[in-house]
């Protein structure tokens, strides 16, 4: 066993951050992650080849870095556990946005499945009485919120919450539709099934029932 390498929150850092990357950059390279997490390349380098191992990256010597399918998947549970614990700090402790936004940073890598499904459990049970609150939304209630069908092509929008529950709600979650994630629309079928969306990057087609289950923000629109 000696020299296996094991999955850090250190590394899943890097894995959270190569996500977010990717969907900024057509490549990604060293450097790039080097300059996001403000640390020396040469540690970066070690980071990646850790990852590379694990089956979660792939980087050729001197090329851009690319999540494999299982890091892209791993990086969309990363998220979706930051997604539940900030709304839980801040919809439902009322937490400033910023701090829930750091603790969830921080506690994303260390807390249970089992608990991330308990807080799920109980922001479904509580998630209509806590939008309909006036205080301690963040000014969620004044809003004007849409479901995401109802927005046509070139729309931007900020997801606000998965307002549906059991397989289909974890099936949206799975594929990074996230609240507090921005989503650009771009194509919807004649018959609006399906819809045709951008969401960090990365372009996915929702059923008509999971657009209509989505609330958003608008945002802007495309120029």
């Amino acid at each position: 066993m000696n020299g296996a390498i094991a999955m850090t929150p250190s590394l899943e850092n890097y894995i959270d951050v190569l996500y977010e990357l990717d969907g900024e950059h057509a490549q990604v390279r060293v450097t790039d992650l080097a300059q996001r997490l403000s640390i020396a390349k040469a540690s970066v380098n070690q980071a990646v080849m850790s990852l590379v191992k694990l089956g979660y990256a792939i980087h050729d010597k001197y090329g851009p870095i690319k999540l494999t399918e299982k890091g892209a998947a791993y990086a969309r549970e990363l998220q979706k556990r930051h997604a539940v614990l900030k709304t839980f700090f801040s919809d439902i402790l009322n937490v400033d946005a910023d701090i829930a936004d750091k603790d969830a940073c921080i506690i994303e890598h260390v807390i249970s499945q089992a608990t991330i499904a308990k807080l799920i459990d109980y922001l479904e049970v509580h998630e209509n009485l806590n939008l309909d609150l006036s205080k301690g939304t963040k000014g969620l209630a004044t809003r004007q919120l849409i479901t995401l069908d109802k927005l046509r092509p070139g729309i931007s929008a900020k997801i606000i919450r998965i307002a549906v529950r059991g397989r289909l709600r974890q099936r949206i979650m799975d594929m990074g539709i996230l609240p507090d994630t921005d989503i650009l629309v771009e194509k919807v079928a004649p018959l609006g099934d399906p819809v045709e969306v951008r969401v960090k990057g990365y372009a996915l087609a929702l059923r008509g029932s999971e657009a209509n289950s989505i609330i958003v923000e608008i945002i802007k629109t495309k120029s």
